[in-house]
């Protein structure tokens, strides 16, 4: 069920009324009281909103601490390493995108 929840596009997923038709929710045993479901949207609630504060406070430090050519070369750069085009850098694009501009350091530099 959690895959099919989490399909990508909208027309293969299932709605939540057939999630909520799945066995799992008629055959668990374990009742949560109504104020732990309280406490766990709540505590789901601030971190979402922690998030976005990081994500802001990131935000207002870069574009203070750098130039508009800057933030320019931080965007070709990123654009490169973002192999997927899915504007996020994962581990293995991190690592190929630094090996690249080593590479490239090395051949454009002539150290080799």
């Amino acid at each position: 069920m959690i895959k099919r929840l989490l399909t990508y596009l909208p027309k293969n997923r299932i709605t939540a009324s057939e999630a909520l038709q799945h066995p799992w929710f008629h055959t668990s045993k374990q009742n949560i009281q109504s104020n732990e479901a309280t406490n766990i949207i709540g505590n789901l609630k601030n971190f979402r909103a922690s998030q976005k504060l990081q994500h802001a406070a990131l935000m207002f430090m870069a574009s203070q601490l750098l130039s508009k050519e800057d933030t320019k070369e931080m965007q070709r750069i990123f654009k490169s390493f973002d192999l997927n085009h899915d504007g996020k850098l994962s581990r293995e694009e991190l690592i190929k995108g630094k090996l690249r501009r080593i590479q490239n350091y090395i051949w454009d530099d002539g150290i080799c």
